[in-house]
């Protein structure tokens, strides 16, 4: 069964469970927090220069997930630890760096961190690797719950903007979900020179005004992932941050509400055919307070038919 998604939230589509800035009550609270967690970076990489990797290992949290730029997960602290000591026997000598680009706080105790990691052979070579991480906090400790490589910076920089939206080119086209407590239609087309996508959505529900919801996504050279904008008739504004794996998309969302309340929600996207997807919100929060997750089942509209000509020719 179901659960549908209220009209609360950014009308409701989107679980628009923003945020960015619930935090806002102690203003001193993020920058602290940013600066613990760069300095927390500047001894992970220490550690692991040392091959210490227990220590390294602190800087994970013990249900942390590492994927990397092939799709392949590794799930667990040990299991992470045990994959780094079994890499740098062929790593010997390597040195690696770590530098952060951005830092953005999602909630009080959740943070988004974009960066690129550059591992050094001995003879001067060097290759860089753009990642993402989601970090939380814990009795006052950040650490690592989810880092996703996201391929080789020149890899990024040698790829045009379609062909890094391209893995999302099966959303072009006209969706749809109804049932008896209302309806969504969302379309999707390419921006110009397919260099970004724009989805656009109507919600209607009984005795209620339609709202709409508009959405833009675009590939973002500096952090080295997708990103989106998302704006709603109400007034309602958002964006998100895109990780993929495999045939499902995680984006880590933050913005605020009509009513200036701020939270933040995980959208899942999950390809299921060509006909269908999966969209999920979880881990929604407004003003830091938790709120149920939801599901949506889309299907692809059937194409338009010509109107059938009649009469004599």
């Amino acid at each position: 069964m179901r659960t549908r998604l209220p009209l609360l939230s950014l009308a409701g589509l989107f679980g628009l469970c923003l945020a960015g800035s619930a935090f806002a009550q102690n203003a001193k609270t993020p920058a602290d927090d940013e600066a613990t967690i760069r300095k927390g970076v500047e001894d992970y990489a220490a550690a692991y220069n040392k091959g210490n990797f227990d220590a390294a290992g602190k800087h994970w949290s013990a249900d942390a997930e590492y994927i990397n730029d092939e799709g392949k997960a590794t799930k667990g602290r040990d299991a992470i630890v045990g994959l780094f000591k079994k890499g740098r026997v062929a790593t010997k000598g390597y040195t690696l760096k770590v530098d952060v680009q951005s830092v953005r706080m999602l909630r009080p105790d959740v943070a988004l961190e974009d960066g690129t990691v550059t591992l050094t052979a001995p003879d001067g070579t060097a290759d860089k690797t753009r990642f993402s991480a989601v970090l939380v906090k814990a009795e006052g400790n950040w650490q690592m719950n989810r880092v996703q490589d996201v391929g080789s910076v020149a890899e990024s920089e040698e790829t045009t903007p379609y062909a890094r939206l391209k893995q999302l080119e099966w959303l072009v086209g006209k969706w749809a979900d109804e049932d008896k407590q209302g309806s969504i239609h969302m379309t999707c087309r390419w921006g110009m020179g397919k260099t970004y996508l724009i989805q656009e959505y109507t919600i209607k529900r009984p005795n209620q005004d339609p709202v709409e919801i508009e959405q833009r996504v675009a590939w973002d050279p500096i952090n080295g992932h997708l990103r989106s904008w998302i704006f709603d008739s109400k007034g309602g504004f958002s964006e998100g941050t895109w990780q993929r794996t495999g045939n499902q998309w995680d984006v880590a969302v933050s913005g605020v509400l009509p009513d200036a309340r701020t939270a933040t929600a995980r959208q899942i996207w999950t390809f299921v055919d060509d006909d269908h997807f999966k969209w999920q919100a979880v881990d929604r929060s407004i003003d830091s307070k938790p709120i149920a997750d939801s599901l949506t089942t889309f299907r692809r509209a059937a194409p338009e038919t010509a109107a059938t000509e009649t009469g004599s020719h």
